[in-house]
């Protein structure tokens, strides 16, 4: 079996498979749903972006991340796969995009794949003023600078 197309690694066995992984991430962000935004937060009472987005993946699936969105960002860049094209983004992807001036990484959400027909994601949203669902269009989709899997 060690050798096997059915072995996984030690690391995968003890925090479950990738899929399961990414849907403990994705189970604890919507249990943020509704909750206010607020930056600077006080999590798990409100969000900003980055520590919405630091907060699902610690609880799901024991990965750290930094609180600051552009440092957030900057460690994907090093640490995951990066993926630049929207059509290559899977459930679970951690998102990034260019929403401020003078800010090059602006703001960060999950990748949940098509919901009804279209592509969403969930993030703590300064503008509904709490944790949403977006459609991943227009706006969104002019400002995606890339995705980060950090769970294959």
């Amino acid at each position: 079996l060690l050798y096997s197309g059915d072995a996984i690694s030690y690391d995968a066995y003890k925090n479950g498979s990738g899929n399961e992984r990414i849907e403990k991430v994705i189970n604890w962000a919507y249990k943020q749903l509704g909750k206010p935004y607020k930056s600077p937060c006080s999590t798990p009472t409100s969000f900003d972006c980055s520590n919405f987005t630091k907060f699902c993946f610690s609880k799901g699936a024991n990965i750290s991340l930094p609180g600051e969105v552009a440092s957030q960002g900057n460690t994907c860049k090093k640490k995951y796969t990066v993926i630049t094209d929207m059509n290559n983004l899977k459930r679970g992807d951690l998102l990034f995009f260019d929403t401020q001036e003078n800010k090059p990484i602006g703001h960060a959400a999950i990748y949940l794949g098509k919901v009804n027909g279209s592509p969403r994601f969930i993030h703590a949203s300064s503008a509904a003023g709490e944790v949403v669902v977006t459609v991943f269009k227009d706006w969104y989709q002019q400002r995606f600078l890339f995705g980060a899997r950090l769970i294959k």
